[in-house]
Protein backbone atom coordinates (compact mmCIF):
# COMPACT_ATOMS: atom_id res chain seq x y z
CA UNK A 1 0.00 0.00 0.00
CA UNK A 2 1.66 3.51 -0.66
CA UNK A 3 2.23 6.34 1.19
CA UNK A 4 -0.53 8.73 1.82
CA UNK A 5 1.38 12.38 2.01
CA UNK A 6 -1.73 14.50 1.71
CA UNK A 7 -4.27 11.63 3.86
CA UNK A 8 -7.62 11.37 3.62
CA UNK A 9 -10.49 12.24 6.67
CA UNK A 10 -9.80 9.93 9.59
CA UNK A 11 -12.87 8.45 9.92
CA UNK A 12 -12.73 7.52 6.22
CA UNK A 13 -9.45 5.33 7.05
CA UNK A 14 -10.29 1.56 7.80
CA UNK A 15 -6.80 1.71 9.70
CA UNK A 16 -7.56 4.74 11.90
CA UNK A 17 -10.55 2.02 13.01
CA UNK A 18 -7.94 -0.33 13.64
CA UNK A 19 -5.97 1.41 15.47
CA UNK A 20 -8.58 2.34 18.14
CA UNK A 21 -10.08 -1.14 18.13
CA UNK A 22 -6.32 -2.43 19.20
CA UNK A 23 -5.90 0.69 21.58
CA UNK A 24 -8.76 -0.90 23.24
CA UNK A 25 -7.08 -4.28 23.97
CA UNK A 26 -5.41 -2.98 27.83
CA UNK A 27 -9.16 -1.78 28.91
CA UNK A 28 -10.45 -5.40 27.46
CA UNK A 29 -7.51 -7.39 28.89
CA UNK A 30 -8.34 -5.66 32.36
CA UNK A 31 -12.26 -6.17 32.53
CA UNK A 32 -12.96 -7.80 35.93
CA UNK A 33 -10.03 -5.97 37.73
CA UNK A 34 -10.89 -2.86 39.69
CA UNK A 35 -10.42 -0.31 37.06
CA UNK A 36 -9.58 3.19 38.28
CA UNK A 37 -9.45 2.57 42.33
CA UNK A 38 -6.99 4.14 43.94
CA UNK A 39 -3.78 2.73 44.61
CA UNK A 40 -0.27 3.27 46.43
CA UNK A 41 0.66 6.73 45.00
CA UNK A 42 -2.98 7.68 44.30
CA UNK A 43 -3.59 8.20 47.57
CA UNK A 44 -0.73 11.00 48.06
CA UNK A 45 -1.78 13.13 45.50
CA UNK A 46 -5.67 12.20 46.39
CA UNK A 47 -5.32 13.20 49.60
CA UNK A 48 -3.64 16.69 48.57
CA UNK A 49 -6.59 17.03 45.73
CA UNK A 50 -9.28 16.88 48.31
CA UNK A 51 -7.68 18.05 51.87
CA UNK A 52 -4.60 20.42 50.73
CA UNK A 53 -4.65 23.23 48.87
CA UNK A 54 -4.06 23.39 45.18
CA UNK A 55 -0.52 24.56 44.34
CA UNK A 56 0.87 23.83 41.02
CA UNK A 57 4.28 24.14 41.71
CA UNK A 58 5.26 21.60 44.16
CA UNK A 59 5.12 17.44 43.81
CA UNK A 60 1.38 17.55 44.49
CA UNK A 61 1.52 15.35 47.39
CA UNK A 62 4.86 13.27 46.69
CA UNK A 63 8.37 14.50 47.41
CA UNK A 64 9.84 14.16 43.88
CA UNK A 65 9.52 15.44 40.15
CA UNK A 66 7.32 18.08 39.25
CA UNK A 67 4.32 16.82 37.27
CA UNK A 68 1.49 19.14 37.70
CA UNK A 69 -0.16 18.48 34.89
CA UNK A 70 -0.71 14.50 35.34
CA UNK A 71 -0.76 14.96 39.68
CA UNK A 72 -2.56 18.62 40.69
CA UNK A 73 -4.58 19.09 37.77
CA UNK A 74 -5.71 15.70 36.75
CA UNK A 75 -6.22 14.67 40.26
CA UNK A 76 -8.23 17.61 40.85
CA UNK A 77 -10.27 17.06 38.07
CA UNK A 78 -11.44 13.14 38.77
CA UNK A 79 -11.31 13.00 42.42
CA UNK A 80 -15.08 13.17 42.39
CA UNK A 81 -15.11 10.20 40.18
CA UNK A 82 -12.11 8.14 42.25
CA UNK A 83 -14.30 8.45 44.76
CA UNK A 84 -17.64 7.23 43.34
CA UNK A 85 -17.15 6.22 39.80
CA UNK A 86 -13.21 4.95 39.06
CA UNK A 87 -15.02 3.05 36.12
CA UNK A 88 -14.93 6.22 34.41
CA UNK A 89 -11.45 7.03 34.81
CA UNK A 90 -10.35 3.76 33.50
CA UNK A 91 -12.35 4.51 30.57
CA UNK A 92 -11.29 8.24 30.15
CA UNK A 93 -7.89 6.46 29.95
CA UNK A 94 -8.54 4.36 27.86
CA UNK A 95 -10.16 7.03 25.24
CA UNK A 96 -6.48 8.67 26.04
CA UNK A 97 -4.51 5.89 24.79
CA UNK A 98 -7.01 5.35 22.04
CA UNK A 99 -6.40 8.80 20.58
CA UNK A 100 -2.23 8.28 21.19
CA UNK A 101 -2.28 5.48 19.02
CA UNK A 102 -4.69 6.92 16.13
CA UNK A 103 -2.17 10.62 16.49
CA UNK A 104 0.56 8.74 15.68
CA UNK A 105 -0.65 6.34 13.19
CA UNK A 106 -1.86 9.73 10.91
CA UNK A 107 1.59 11.08 11.66
CA UNK A 108 3.63 7.86 10.40
CA UNK A 109 0.96 7.41 7.78
CA UNK A 110 2.54 10.18 6.16
CA UNK A 111 5.53 8.10 4.95
CA UNK A 112 5.33 4.85 5.74
CA UNK A 113 2.42 2.36 4.11
CA UNK A 114 -0.67 1.56 6.56
CA UNK A 115 0.21 -1.98 7.96
CA UNK A 116 3.53 -0.48 8.60
CA UNK A 117 2.19 2.33 10.33
CA UNK A 118 -0.48 0.95 11.99
CA UNK A 119 1.67 -1.56 13.21
CA UNK A 120 4.30 1.00 14.91
CA UNK A 121 1.24 3.11 16.50
CA UNK A 122 -0.31 0.79 18.39
CA UNK A 123 2.62 -1.37 19.93
CA UNK A 124 2.45 1.27 22.72
CA UNK A 125 -0.99 -0.42 23.34
CA UNK A 126 -0.06 -3.87 22.89
CA UNK A 127 2.70 -4.35 25.43
CA UNK A 128 1.79 -5.81 28.90
CA UNK A 129 2.03 -2.79 31.06
CA UNK A 130 -0.37 -0.58 28.69
CA UNK A 131 -2.73 -2.36 31.43
CA UNK A 132 -1.59 -0.12 33.99
CA UNK A 133 -2.48 2.83 31.77
CA UNK A 134 -5.62 2.02 31.96
CA UNK A 135 -6.00 0.29 34.85
CA UNK A 136 -4.17 3.19 37.86
CA UNK A 137 -5.35 7.11 37.46
CA UNK A 138 -0.90 7.73 38.94
CA UNK A 139 -0.28 6.25 35.22
CA UNK A 140 -1.74 9.40 33.94
CA UNK A 141 2.11 10.60 34.10
CA UNK A 142 2.71 8.39 31.57
CA UNK A 143 0.09 8.59 29.37
CA UNK A 144 -1.17 12.38 29.28
CA UNK A 145 2.95 12.40 28.37
CA UNK A 146 2.62 10.08 25.32
CA UNK A 147 -0.92 11.36 24.72
CA UNK A 148 0.46 15.10 24.22
CA UNK A 149 4.11 13.39 22.86
CA UNK A 150 1.94 12.10 20.16
CA UNK A 151 -0.13 15.88 19.66
CA UNK A 152 3.09 17.20 18.91
CA UNK A 153 4.78 15.16 16.85
CA UNK A 154 1.28 14.97 15.15
CA UNK A 155 0.92 18.92 14.62
CA UNK A 156 4.79 19.09 13.66
CA UNK A 157 4.70 17.07 10.63
CA UNK A 158 1.53 19.76 9.87
CA UNK A 159 3.95 22.22 10.53
CA UNK A 160 1.32 23.46 13.32
CA UNK A 161 4.15 25.14 15.04
CA UNK A 162 2.20 26.77 17.99
CA UNK A 163 -0.24 23.93 18.76
CA UNK A 164 3.34 21.14 18.73
CA UNK A 165 5.03 23.64 21.22
CA UNK A 166 1.99 23.74 23.33
CA UNK A 167 1.45 20.20 23.02
CA UNK A 168 5.27 19.32 23.89
CA UNK A 169 5.14 22.12 27.13
CA UNK A 170 1.88 19.71 28.06
CA UNK A 171 4.08 16.86 27.92
CA UNK A 172 7.20 17.98 29.68
CA UNK A 173 4.25 18.90 32.67
CA UNK A 174 3.70 15.23 32.37
CA UNK A 175 6.56 13.79 32.60
CA UNK A 176 10.62 14.37 32.11
CA UNK A 177 11.21 11.83 29.65
CA UNK A 178 8.83 14.07 27.23
CA UNK A 179 12.00 15.95 26.63
CA UNK A 180 13.29 13.14 24.16
CA UNK A 181 10.23 15.02 21.97
CA UNK A 182 11.81 18.08 21.38
CA UNK A 183 14.57 16.52 19.89
CA UNK A 184 12.42 14.85 16.70
CA UNK A 185 9.68 18.04 16.74
CA UNK A 186 12.16 19.75 13.66
CA UNK A 187 12.19 16.53 11.44
CA UNK A 188 8.67 16.02 11.47
CA UNK A 189 7.52 18.40 8.59
CA UNK A 190 7.94 17.91 4.73
CA UNK A 191 7.75 20.27 2.34
CA UNK A 192 4.03 20.79 0.88
CA UNK A 193 3.48 22.23 -2.72
CA UNK A 194 7.20 23.34 -2.87
CA UNK A 195 7.36 25.75 0.65
CA UNK A 196 9.88 24.98 3.27
CA UNK A 197 9.10 23.20 6.32
CA UNK A 198 9.39 25.12 9.49
CA UNK A 199 12.35 23.52 10.91
CA UNK A 200 13.94 25.96 12.13
CA UNK A 201 11.04 27.44 13.88
CA UNK A 202 10.31 24.51 15.18
CA UNK A 203 13.95 23.91 16.66
CA UNK A 204 14.30 27.18 17.97
CA UNK A 205 10.82 26.79 19.68
CA UNK A 206 11.38 23.58 20.88
CA UNK A 207 15.10 24.84 22.94
CA UNK A 208 13.10 27.65 23.90
CA UNK A 209 9.74 25.69 25.73
CA UNK A 210 12.41 23.23 27.33
CA UNK A 211 14.57 25.88 28.87
CA UNK A 212 12.03 27.49 30.55
CA UNK A 213 10.39 24.07 31.17
CA UNK A 214 13.55 23.44 32.89
CA UNK A 215 14.59 26.83 34.43
CA UNK A 216 10.81 26.80 35.97
CA UNK A 217 11.80 22.64 37.38
CA UNK A 218 14.83 24.18 39.21
CA UNK A 219 12.99 26.80 40.91
CA UNK A 220 10.11 24.21 41.75
CA UNK A 221 12.70 21.41 42.90
CA UNK A 222 14.16 24.34 45.16
CA UNK A 223 10.87 26.14 46.44
CA UNK A 224 9.42 23.07 47.85
CA UNK A 225 11.84 21.05 49.04
CA UNK A 226 11.98 18.07 46.12
CA UNK A 227 14.50 15.39 45.91
CA UNK A 228 16.21 14.00 43.12
CA UNK A 229 16.24 10.65 42.96
CA UNK A 230 20.02 10.32 43.38
CA UNK A 231 19.02 11.68 47.08
CA UNK A 232 16.66 8.83 47.61
CA UNK A 233 18.47 5.57 46.45
CA UNK A 234 22.28 6.44 46.64
CA UNK A 235 22.92 2.46 46.86
CA UNK A 236 21.77 1.67 43.35
CA UNK A 237 23.31 5.28 41.95
CA UNK A 238 26.47 3.72 43.18
CA UNK A 239 26.25 0.96 41.18
CA UNK A 240 29.20 1.11 37.90
CA UNK A 241 26.72 2.68 34.53
CA UNK A 242 27.25 -0.65 32.71
CA UNK A 243 25.29 -2.39 35.12
CA UNK A 244 22.38 0.31 35.50
CA UNK A 245 22.40 0.45 31.90
CA UNK A 246 21.95 -3.14 31.34
CA UNK A 247 19.42 -3.17 34.56
CA UNK A 248 17.01 -0.57 32.86
CA UNK A 249 17.16 -2.22 29.12
CA UNK A 250 17.16 -5.69 30.50
CA UNK A 251 14.13 -5.01 32.91
CA UNK A 252 12.38 -2.66 29.88
CA UNK A 253 12.21 -5.91 27.52
CA UNK A 254 10.85 -7.97 30.39
CA UNK A 255 8.36 -5.09 31.44
CA UNK A 256 7.07 -4.67 27.33
CA UNK A 257 6.59 -8.38 27.05
CA UNK A 258 5.03 -9.43 30.02
CA UNK A 259 8.04 -11.72 31.55
CA UNK A 260 8.63 -11.98 35.31
CA UNK A 261 11.03 -9.20 36.93
CA UNK A 262 14.81 -10.18 38.40
CA UNK A 263 16.32 -8.53 41.06
CA UNK A 264 18.62 -5.49 40.45
CA UNK A 265 22.57 -6.86 40.63
CA UNK A 266 23.04 -4.77 43.36
CA UNK A 267 21.40 -3.75 46.54
CA UNK A 268 18.22 -1.33 46.56
CA UNK A 269 17.86 -0.29 50.47
CA UNK A 270 14.61 1.34 51.06
CA UNK A 271 15.66 2.06 54.78
CA UNK A 272 18.43 4.02 52.78
CA UNK A 273 15.92 5.91 50.73
CA UNK A 274 14.42 7.15 53.51
CA UNK A 275 17.00 8.38 55.45
CA UNK A 276 18.34 10.22 52.83
CA UNK A 277 14.92 11.87 52.49
CA UNK A 278 15.41 12.99 56.14
CA UNK A 279 13.87 10.03 58.40
CA UNK A 280 15.29 10.01 61.45
CA UNK A 281 13.33 6.65 63.28
CA UNK A 282 14.48 4.19 60.63
CA UNK A 283 13.92 0.23 60.79
CA UNK A 284 14.77 -2.16 58.95
CA UNK A 285 13.68 -6.33 60.06
CA UNK A 286 14.23 -9.67 58.63
CA UNK A 287 12.71 -11.21 61.13
CA UNK A 288 9.29 -11.29 62.43
CA UNK A 289 10.60 -12.74 66.12
CA UNK A 290 12.88 -9.67 66.36
CA UNK A 291 10.07 -7.21 64.79
CA UNK A 292 7.83 -8.17 67.31
CA UNK A 293 10.10 -7.48 70.46
CA UNK A 294 10.08 -4.27 68.83
CA UNK A 295 7.08 -2.79 67.56
CA UNK A 296 5.83 -1.85 70.60
CA UNK A 297 8.87 0.67 71.47
CA UNK A 298 8.99 1.46 67.65
CA UNK A 299 4.74 2.98 67.81
CA UNK A 300 6.40 4.87 71.12
CA UNK A 301 9.01 6.97 69.15
CA UNK A 302 7.79 10.26 68.16
CA UNK A 303 7.42 10.72 64.14
CA UNK A 304 8.03 10.04 61.18
CA UNK A 305 9.31 6.89 61.82
CA UNK A 306 9.91 4.52 58.65
CA UNK A 307 9.63 0.78 58.99
CA UNK A 308 11.13 -1.30 56.46
CA UNK A 309 10.25 -4.95 56.54
CA UNK A 310 11.90 -8.05 54.53
CA UNK A 311 8.63 -10.01 52.99
CA UNK A 312 9.61 -13.74 51.76
CA UNK A 313 6.59 -15.00 49.41
CA UNK A 314 4.56 -18.19 50.64
CA UNK A 315 3.39 -18.86 46.63
CA UNK A 316 0.99 -17.68 44.78
CA UNK A 317 -1.89 -15.62 46.46
CA UNK A 318 -5.64 -15.79 45.73
CA UNK A 319 -6.96 -11.66 45.75
CA UNK A 320 -10.44 -11.57 46.64
CA UNK A 321 -11.27 -7.98 45.27
CA UNK A 322 -14.66 -7.70 46.25
CA UNK A 323 -13.09 -7.26 49.38
CA UNK A 324 -10.64 -4.81 48.83
CA UNK A 325 -12.37 -2.87 46.77
CA UNK A 326 -16.34 -3.85 47.12
CA UNK A 327 -18.95 -1.38 47.35
CA UNK A 328 -18.76 -1.54 51.71
CA UNK A 329 -14.93 -0.72 51.28
CA UNK A 330 -15.34 2.09 48.78
CA UNK A 331 -18.56 3.44 50.92
CA UNK A 332 -16.58 3.60 54.13
CA UNK A 333 -13.80 5.20 52.48
CA UNK A 334 -16.00 8.23 51.03
CA UNK A 335 -17.22 8.15 54.67
CA UNK A 336 -14.33 8.42 56.41
CA UNK A 337 -13.03 11.48 53.86
CA UNK A 338 -16.22 13.26 54.25
CA UNK A 339 -15.90 13.13 58.04
CA UNK A 340 -12.72 14.67 58.14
Amino acid sequence: MPVDPQQRQAWRDPWVWACALLALAPLLRSWGAPLGEPASDDFDYLFRARFGPFDFFDGGGAVVHWRPLARQAYFAAVTPLLLSRPGLVAVLQAGLLVLACVLIYRTLRRQWPAPWAAAAATFPALMEPARMLVAWPSAMQDLGSLALSALALHQAARARVGTALAALAGALLCKETSVVVALLLPWMPRPVDGAPPPRRRLAIGALAVVAVWLGAYLVVVRRAGLHWLRELDPEGLAAPWPARLSWALEHAARDALGFDARPAPYGVSFAGMARSAGYKSVHEFSDLKIFEQQIGAILAEPGPVFVCLKIVSSGEQERDYSRLHGPQVRKAFRDALAAD
